[in-house]
């Protein structure tokens, strides 16, 4: 019986491993078919949010942020959301050190909300009545990420490409 289960398991190997083989120059084959494909950059995308991969498929720059809408009503740590590839990239390139200060802040959350391709997320610190806490907001549509650190009595929001933020986000800078 032991036999049979693991001539079983080896053939499914074998199968897997002729499926998702790779040729020498590096095409491949098996389901994610041609590069050029719909379906290849769609995998794409997906792998790169779960972080395996380190950059789109050329052509696909402005759509980058459309996964977000995956993760709505989802909380941010139980997808990892600041450790995203794409986020965390994007979020260090705009904030510089102030990164590490954001995800260090962000224990307590409220699941991710999206309104009309506007993706909003709120953190803070555990126990701090609010203060340090971190806002991070998308427009998906248009490719930018904002976020809106709370420090004591200092506030900052920053934009990716120095548009104005979103209202909610800069209503809750005046708080």
């Amino acid at each position: 019986m032991n036999n049979i289960i693991a001539f079983r398991h080896i053939i499914i190997f074998l199968i897997a491993t002729v499926l998702f083989s790779c040729d020498p120059s590096g095409n491949k084959n098996g389901p994610l078919g041609n590069k050029d494909s719909a379906s290849f950059k769609a995998k794409a995308i997906d792998t790169l949010t779960k972080g395996t991969l380190k950059k789109l498929p050329e052509g696909n720059k402005n759509s980058e942020l459309k996964f977000l809408y995956d993760f709505e009503g989802k909380y941010p740590n139980s997808i990892n959301l600041l450790d995203n590839v794409i986020i965390k990239q994007r979020l260090q390139k705009m904030l510089g050190d102030k990164y590490d200060f954001m995800k260090s802040i962000w224990e307590v959350e409220t699941p991710v909300e999206i309104k009309n391709g506007l993706f909003y997320s709120w953190g803070m610190q555990a126990h701090s009545g609010g203060n340090p806490e971190a806002i991070l907001m998308a427009d998906i549509k248009k490719n930018v990420l904002y976020v809106g650190l709370r420090d004591g009595d200092k506030v900052n929001v920053y934009s990716e490409d120095g548009s104005t933020a979103p209202p909610r986000l800069l209503d809750w800078e005046i708080k």
